[in-house]
């Protein structure tokens, strides 16, 4: 009798302990979750510490931002309203950008599926570099690339904050990637 209270006891003690332990498990990954969602928010806010010449191409680069981090996201949803509600506010020719910065925000704009904006997305970088060197008044922008984005052809972005989040893999590989120069 005393052995099966022990064994009792034991079992108690293990299912107890396993439960506890898968709990705190559980736990640190919704922390972790958490932890995720507010860096790539500190990214949109610490936009904050660069300038450009004019407040429209302020109002580019933020929307190029908050598109890449909806990707970064893998938020196909949120990258479509945010380009969208661009190219709905803005006219294609603009003195503060280049039409072809509006044509790919507007294509984004229409898909739905989140590779084909990630696509785009990698052409919109492409066009918005020489914008960003000409616009930038103070501050820096760091140019970040992914050697694996694309099966292995890789693709660069933007952003203010030096630590990667990729927006070509999201949270399949968050942080793939390194800072391969910086717009000053």
């Amino acid at each position: 009798m005393k052995t099966k209270f022990k064994t009792l006891g034991i079992i108690a003690i293990a299912a107890l302990s396993f439960t506890a332990c898968k709990n705190e498990s559980k736990s640190d990954m919704q922390k972790e979750e958490v932890k995720q969602e507010n860096t790539v928010k500190n990214d949109q806010n610490q936009d904050r510490r660069i300038d450009f010449r004019h407040e429209k191409e302020a109002e580019v680069f933020y929307t190029y931002l908050d598109i890449k981090n909806a990707l970064v996201k893998t938020n196909a949803e949120e990258t479509q309203r945010i380009a969208k509600d661009f190219a709905d506010n803005h006219e294609e020719k603009s003195e503060f950008h280049e039409p072809q910065i509006y044509t790919l925000m507007a294509k984004i704009g229409e898909l739905e599926d989140v590779e084909e904006q990630r696509e785009l997305f990698n052409e919109l970088s492409q066009k918005i570099e020489p914008f960003l060197q000409a616009a930038l008044k103070e501050g820096e922008i760091f140019k970040q690339y992914c050697p694996m984005a694309f099966n292995d052809e890789g693709a660069f972005w933007f952003s203010v904050n030096e630590e990667i989040f990729n927006p070509y893999f999201g949270d399949k590989m968050l942080h793939c990637g390194s800072v391969q120069a910086i717009i000053k």
